[in-house]
């Protein structure tokens, strides 16, 4: 087995999202069929003739001549095409010389599963030699199989050999001799001709031929024979016999529109007449049809015949030919002359009436001194009036001027000249088996299969009682199978495979006492097995899959002492096997599988040493695996997949040591994998995944040297590979994933030059993968997902340019992506995403199979190369998440079939290209976070199959296209963080749009303008986030729209009422109508549980506080008076804040276009910021270095913003804010610079750089003690804690990452960029990266999709630092199993186990040995694990989480003491 996947006895698994392919078959038995029977065709026996010419019949009306002489030019001895001729009138029939007596020699079937084709309309050519017929195959595999998770494709079968192997020596050609042929010719339409023969009908004459000039032209022919003119008034007609049908083609063909001088100047036509079939029965009777006559000549004496003649519609003067005709008597010597009369009187029409004529001459001829033919001869002829297509084997060998049939084609017989043998296997017979068969009294052998056959089984065939072989199968055969063929006592082979029979199989076949072999499959049969199955003594072979078979398996079927083969597949069987099929101690081959039988398995109880195959898969036993079966030493394949099995494996298996294929998969087994196993020294192919098996992988499986393929993924294995395995030379398929197995890939594994398919995923392996591995090997497959591998991708995996799927996603690869992948012409996967990698795209060949390219996650730079044009089928491109600058290609208009293109978050520039509009098939399309500018391209309107279309966080300008919101399958519509300016465009609304849209985001732009009433109509839409723009106007727009899960409409200009539909909204998430001075709210018919009145942000509309006169003077005094209270507290809190704050060090900052002194040598430091001065870019702008002196490092931030005046102000006020806030924990602000569209902001340098650095960055990575760790978790926590409750007003972060907490000298954390979003959130546009509401892994759930964020939010983020500083684990790591973050998978791994080893970083383990350090990072992982609680009121604040810790040191403290 080759390949990857699939495999004989199951469906694939779902390990993704491949489509999944069909099963392939039990290898056949070696012989389902009986040997060989003679056959002795005395028609094809003549030492003399020389087989020069083949005929083809049955071809397509459209065939063209071109097409076939492509398929016949590679046959060993096939000459030129001079000597083909092709029937162009006709479309069927093409002849290459016909030989004489009409030879025909054809390769017999073979019995190649791989060159069988189940399709019973397309048949293979019958052996028509001398040596009889050898029955093809009855189990019939299907195409090779295919393995692999993700639809992986096995190398190709070896092609198809059309000789089977054997040598086919040439056959010689000789030139035909050479046809005298007039001067002249004149082109001759001949649009109706019949099939081919050894007489010519001659028309075309004209009134004046000359006889003698007509016989001077074809008497020189060669084989020319005799010739008759008929003349009648002006008409003159000729017929002329030759020797052989060869010589009357070759003048067909010659003289066709050959002019003769007497004549005039019309060519004459040359046609074959129309054909007789004569029936002679016992020299009694002989009918003569022709076009519907049927003339019946009746002996009633010695040589005299009586006429009878029933006439057609075309006779018309049939009373005249009745009157002179019916009733008379003849003698056989006056049969042509009155025949003739009979022509001429009855058929006006004198040419019709000729072209029989000649067939009444040929009558005569033949009737002249012959004697009759025997009853079976008329028996036959009589079968072959039922058959609509006659092959020519049979037309022209089938004469009933022969006395006897033996001579026949397919015809055998004994001594007395009784047919024995009738055997016309694969001839492409159509029509019906007649009942006229029951007469063949003498038949033994019957073999019509792989023809056409239809209708029914003839009930009487049961009547040829001396019946030995009966073979009807790959036929069409319908209706049930007769009761009768229980009479044939003598029947030994029975074969009615793949027709259409339904009903029961009759009781009376198993009475047969001689029947070895029945072979039923592939039919419509039901009801159960017969019970009488156990009387058959003789059955050898019993084939019944692929029917609809039900009940139980009879346990008499274990009386069947000498069965051999047992098939009963893909039928609906149910209940237990049978324990007494332990007797059939002969039993070889058993497959039950594809049923739904139950119970335990029986089998291994007795004496199964002839076992060879057993397939007991798709079924639903229970128990386990029986032990006995390790005494079936023969036991070559045991097939036992997705049966319902359960226990561990036997270690008895072991003692099989003929067995190729074990196939244990998909069942609840568990325990270890026996290393007994190993003694299987002939084992191929071992599959045993989708179990429950545990324990590591026996190093004796190395011992298995001929291994092939090992399938142990989906299972609980641990451990490492053992590097026995790895040596095995004959490994091409090793699959091992969806386990726990970890350690590195050894150096062994390079010399495998077998290997072919390497699927490790969903591990946890580690280490540098051999650079050496695909020098030596063809690989098709690598995939090596989700482990912990590192060091750059081996150069050399497409050595071998085989390569098909390379996903070697989410591991910590470095370096720069190999140059040779881009050339690898046959990769159809190319997933590299979430690695570390590098550098520069490779340039891209021209390859037309790859389809999916993910490069997503990584820190790839330079442009995207204009060769990705190359990848002219590719229907999925996604580079997000890189540092890619440039332009976006316009080559991509070539990927005519792209679906998917993502290019979001990088550093690309220019505008959006026009050209992407002819990608018609494109669905999503992600350009977010860039640098574009422009507008959108009006030939967008053409994308009509997008539905995910996200422009946000860019530079585009101009108004929002109306023809956005036309697309019927739009589903994401994302526009937000860009320049559009504007009114919201009035569209018209299509259904699929109103039905389609999901999510609309026109944040953060310049539109202005109310709300389009349009927007109302779009019912199925869960998300709007029109935000930060310059709206206006009522919001009843949205009143009508009932799926909304998230609204932002705040910081616009909106007015009245808020609508009833949004009202729920209020108390989820106030925030997001704020900044709209005009909204109020309408309590009293919101029916919204809300306190209007403790409501500030929203005030009452007009006529409900006209309402409210009637409020009591007490209740007003009362808020008056705790107004003034809050008041005073706030005044004394500021007052003691800014005290505190005055004390420190003043911060003094201008909104004027000056820089400081201070700010200026900065500038002149880093060259103008100069790029080469860049020591990182983040979410909120881009940082350099900047070195005044020994001891005066400072770093550099730029913001872009876009700013106006009125926002300048409340800009300064924030940074004034930002510059006060002093903290050991916080970074300090130096200095501020505000200019019109960028700001700059100094801090102090820090030396050792960021925590993520610390965690992810560095190599060799630093040796992190957990005392240190401990320090930036308390000290984080205290900076937090300072911002959210010792400054007024407090300050949210709202991006708390390793990244923003940056490492002294002495590892003291520090805080930064707090405040910065804030400030950011005053310009009204910014870039890409300056309105991220925080990273990816560290957004709290709640603002998954919004804009505003809370203390809680920071706690969250919070949380998921400490757990990456316990784990040295990314937020999002490949090492997570499926689409899981750090918080899923260390929250899923303490629950499950409350180990703490299997969460910290190994290298913390040693530390362990002191009890209280573990102790210790346990209470941390508990805080962490509170602090990222899905629910915000279930996390503690910042204060909270400082006295955990400080508690969690003491504890530790208190142990050691």
């Amino acid at each position: 087995m080759a390949g990857a996947g699939i495999h004989p006895y199951h469906q694939q698994w779902p390990p993704g999202a491949a489509p999944p392919t069909a099963a392939m078959a039990v290898p056949p038995p070696p012989h389902p069929h009986p040997p060989p029977i003679p056959m002795d065709n005395h028609a094809l026996q003549s030492p003399s003739d020389e087989v020069r010419t083949i005929f083809i019949s049955g071809l397509p009306e459209d065939v063209k001549e071109r097409e076939l002489q492509n398929l016949l030019r590679w046959l060993p001895g096939y000459e030129a095409s001079q000597d083909m001729v092709f029937d162009a009138d006709s479309k069927s029939v093409l002849h290459t010389e016909m030989a004489k007596k009409n030879l025909f020699v054809k390769r017999g079937i073979v019995a190649d599963s791989n060159a069988y084709d189940q399709n019973k309309r397309m048949r293979t050519g019958g052996d028509y030699t001398h040596a009889g017929y050898l029955s093809p195959s009855p189990f019939h595999p299907p195409p090779a199989p295919v393995w692999g998770p993700h639809g992986y494709m096995a190398p190709p079968p070896p092609p198809y050999d059309p000789y089977g192997g054997y040598a086919v020596p040439p056959v010689p050609m000789p030139a035909s001799a050479p046809v005298p042929a007039p001067s002249s010719y004149v082109p001759v339409q001949n649009n109706k001709d019949n099939p081919p023969c050894n007489t010519l009908f001659i028309g075309n004459l004209g009134e004046n031929i000359n006889e003698e000039e007509l016989r001077g032209l074809f008497s020189v022919q060669p084989g020319f024979k005799q010739m008759k003119v008929l003349r009648q008034e002006r008409h003159t007609v000729c017929f002329i016999e030759f020797e052989d049908v060869n010589s009357a083609t070759n003048v067909h063909r010659n003289l066709q529109g050959a002019v003769i001088p007497s004549s005039g100047s019309v060519g004459m036509r040359i046609q074959y007449p129309l054909r007789l079939l004569f029936l002679v029965l016992d020299a009694k009777m002989v009918w003569i049809d022709r076009l519907g006559f049927d003339m019946r000549l009746r002996s009633t004496q010695n040589d005299v015949f009586e006429v009878q003649i029933p006439f057609p519609r075309e006779v018309t003067d049939e009373k005249a030919a009745k009157s002179a005709f019916n009733g008379s008597s003849l003698h056989r010597n006056n049969v042509g002359m009155l025949v003739t009369k009979l022509v001429e009187e009855m058929t006006p029409n004198m040419e019709k009436g000729l072209n029989f004529l000649v067939l009444i001459l040929c009558f005569c001829t033949s009737i002249h001194g012959v004697s009759a033919l025997s009853r079976d001869g008329t028996t036959l002829l009589a079968l072959a009036r039922h058959w609509t297509v006659v092959p020519p084997p049979v037309k022209l060998s089938w004469n009933v001027s022969d006395s006897t049939p033996c001579s026949w084609f397919g015809v055998q017989c004994d001594r007395h000249n009784f047919v024995t043998d009738l055997n016309l296997i694969s001839l492409g017979i159509s029509g019906q088996l007649g009942p006229e068969i029951a007469f063949l009294k003498h038949l033994k052998l019957l073999n019509f299969s792989f023809n056409n056959f239809s209708g029914p089984i003839p009930s009487n065939i049961g009547n040829c009682s001396l019946l030995k072989y009966l073979d009807l199968s790959t036929n069409n055969f319908t209706g049930k199978i007769p009761e009768s063929l229980g009479n044939l006592r003598k029947l030994q082979y029975l074969g009615l495979f793949e027709n259409s029979l339904t009903s029961v199989i009759p009781e009376s076949l198993f009475q047969i006492p001689f029947l070895s072999f029945i072979h039923l499959s592939t039919n419509m049969l039901s009801g159960s097995i017969p019970s009488s199955v156990g009387n058959s003594s003789n059955l050898v072979k019993l084939y019944l899959y692929s029917n609809q078979l039900s009940g139980t398996i009879p346990s008499s079927i274990g009386n069947c002492s000498t069965l051999q083969e047992l098939v009963l597949t893909y039928n609906e069987l149910i209940g237990p096997l049978p324990p007494s099929m332990n007797n059939l101690e002969q039993l070889s081959y058993l497959d039950v599988s594809y049923n739904s039988l139950e119970g335990r398995i029986p089998l291994g109880s007795g004496s199964c040493k002839e076992m060879n195959t057993l397939a007991l898969s798709s079924n639903r036993f229970s128990g386990g695996i029986p032990s006995g079966l390790g005494n079936c030493s023969n036991l070559a394949i045991l097939a036992a997949v997705n049966c319902g099995l359960s226990g561990s494996i036997p270690s008895s298996l072991g003692r099989l040591t003929k067995m190729t294929r074990l196939y244990l998969s998909e069942n609840q087994l568990s325990g270890i994998i026996p290393p007994e196993l190993g003694k299987c020294k002939s084992l191929t192919d071992l599959e045993l995944y989708g179990n429950h098996l545990e324990g590591e992988i026996p190093s004796e499986l190395g011992m298995l040297s001929e291994l092939q393929d090992l399938h142990l993924f989906t299972n609980h294995l641990t451990g490492e590979i053992p590097v026995s395995i790895w040596k095995i030379q004959s490994l091409q398929n090793i699959l091992v994933y969806e386990n726990n197995l970890s350690g590195e890939i050894p150096q062994e594994i390079t010399k495998l030059k077998n290997l072919r398919n390497i699927s490790l995923f969903d591990n946890q392996f580690t280490g540098i993968i051999p650079q050496g591995l695909g020098i030596n090997s063809s690989l098709t497959q690598v995939d090596f997902t989700r482990n912990m591998f590192t060091g750059s991708i081996p150069p050399n995996l497409c050595f071998g340019n085989q390569l098909r799927k390379l996903i070697l996603g989410q591991n910590h690869f470095r370096g720069s992506i190999p140059s040779d992948l881009g050339s690898c012409s046959k990769l159809t996967r190319l997933i590299l995403k979430q690695n570390n990698l590098t550098g520069a795209l490779p340039e891209f060949a021209k390859n037309s199979d790859l389809l999916f390219v993910d490069l997503s996650k990584n820190s790839l730079n330079g442009s995207i190369p204009s060769s990705i044009g190359n990848l002219a089928n590719c229907t999925s491109i996604d580079f997000s998440l890189n540092k890619f600058t440039g332009h976006i290609p316009v080559e991509l208009q070539i990927l005519s079939n792209l679906e998917t293109l993502n290019l979001s978050h990088n550093g690309l520039e220019g505008i959006l290209p026009s050209q992407l509009s002819t990608c018609h098939k494109l669905s999503e399309l992600d350009v977010s976070h860039n640098l574009l500018n422009g507008s959108i391209p009006t030939t967008f309107r053409s994308l009509m199959e997008i539905s995910v279309l996200d422009l946000s966080e860019n530079s585009f300008t101009g108004g929002i296209p109306p023809f956005l919101f036309e697309f019927e399958k739009l589903s994401t519509l994302h526009l937000g963080g860009n320049m559009f300016a504007g009114d919201i465009p009035s569209f018209r609304l299509s259904v699929g749009t109103a039905q389609s849209l999901r999510s609309l985001n026109l944040r953060d732009n310049r539109l202005s303008g109310p709300i389009p009433s349009e927007f109302g109509k779009l019912n199925m839409i869960e998300e709007l986030d029109i935000c930060c723009n310059s709206l206006f106007g009522p919001l009843e727009a949205l009143d009508n729209i009932h799926s909304l899960l998230e609204v932002n409409v705040s910081y616009n200009s909106f007015s009245g009422p808020i609508p009833h539909e949004l009202m729920k909204f209020l108390n989820s998430s106030p925030s997001s109508f704020e900044g709209n001075q005009g909204l109020c709210v309408n309590c009293l018919a919101s029916g919204v549980s809300l306190n209007c009145l403790g409501n500030s942000s929203f005030r009452l509309c007009d006529h409900q506080s006209k309402n409210r006169k009637g409020l009591e003077r007490v209740a007003i005094a009362m808020i008056v008076l705790a107004s003034s209270l809050l008041v005073f507290l706030a005044l004394g809190a500021a007052y003691v804040c800014f005290r505190r704050i005055g004390s420190e060090q003043k911060f003094v900052i201008s909104a004027k276009e000056g820089a400081s002194s201070l700010l200026n040598k900065v500038i002149e430091a880093t060259e103008n910021l100069n790029d080469r001065f860049i020591i990182g870019r983040g979410a909120h702008g881009t940082v350099y270095k900047a070195v005044l002196g020994p001891d005066k490092v400072y770093a550099v931030k730029k913001l872009v913003f876009v700013g106006t005046n009125d926002r300048r102000t409340s800009m300064v006020r924030e940074i004034q804010t930002i510059g006060k806030v002093r903290h050991r924990n916080l970074l300090r602000l130096e200095d501020f610079w505000l200019r019109k569209d960028h700001g700059l902001i100094l801090y102090s340098y820090m030396e050792n750089g960021s925590l993520y650095d610390v965690l992810h960055e560095t190599h060799p990575p630093w040796q992190l003690e957990w005392t240190v760790r401990y320090k930036i978790a308390l000290g984080t926590a205290q900076g937090l804690s300072y911002l959210h409750f010792d400054c007024d007003p407090p300050i949210v972060h709202r991006d708390i990452k390793p990244m923003n907490i940056l490492l002294d000298s002495e590892l003291e954390p520090h805080v930064s960029d707090f405040g910065i979003a804030k400030l950011l959130d005053q310009s009204v546009a910014s870039t890409p990266s300056s309105t991220v509401r925080g990273t990816i892994g560290y957004i709290a759930p709640e603002n998954a999709f919004a804009t505003m964020t809370s203390k809680e939010s920071d706690v969250y983020a919070y949380g998921v630092v400490v757990l990456e500083l316990i784990t040295r684990k990314k937020a999002v790591d490949p090492s997570f199993c499926g689409e899981m973050d750090i918080v899923g998978s260390v929250r899923s791994v303490w629950s499950r186990t409350e180990e703490i080893e299997k969460i910290v970083d190994p290298s913390l383990l040693d530390e362990f040995i002191d009890s209280s350090i573990m102790d210790q990072v346990i209470d941390v992982l508990l805080v962490a694990l509170r602090c990222t609680e899905r629910e915000p009121s279930k996390r503690p604040s910042m204060r909270d989480v400082v006295k955990q810790l400080t508690q969690a040191r003491s504890n530790s403290r208190s142990k050691n003491s």
